[in-house]
């Protein structure tokens, strides 16, 4: 699931909406089109699993708004190159997103 957040290019700003929960909801696996930071704070705040082991959301740290966006771009294109792997590992850890769900 790809939450487009309602900031993207703002400075030094985490707006965390109910966009941003719905995935987890779903049990679905969130790439955030966010500022800097937002997945941290997620994290930090809320004690949700991103599914690291996975996804690569190492973008969250990007200060320069166009190459968060690429970044986040490539991340989507890896994961969709990766169908089965994606698969299996939905089966192999519902525990983890009804965690998530309940969070």
């Amino acid at each position: 699931n790809v939450v487009n957040e309602t900031l993207f290019d703002e400075d030094d700003i985490v707006h965390i909406t109910d966009k941003s929960f719905i995935p987890f909801f779903f049990h679905q696996m969130p790439i955030f089109l966010s500022t800097r930071g937002h997945v941290g704070k997620l994290r930090e705040y809320y004690g949700l699993d991103l599914f690291d082991d996975l996804i690569d959301h190492s973008y969250d740290l990007i200060e320069d708004h166009k190459l968060r966006f690429y970044a986040i771009f490539n991340e989507i294109k890896r994961l969709n190159g990766m169908k089965d792997t994606i698969v299996e590992f939905y089966k192999n850890n519902k525990e983890r997103f009804e965690k998530n769900k309940n969070i």
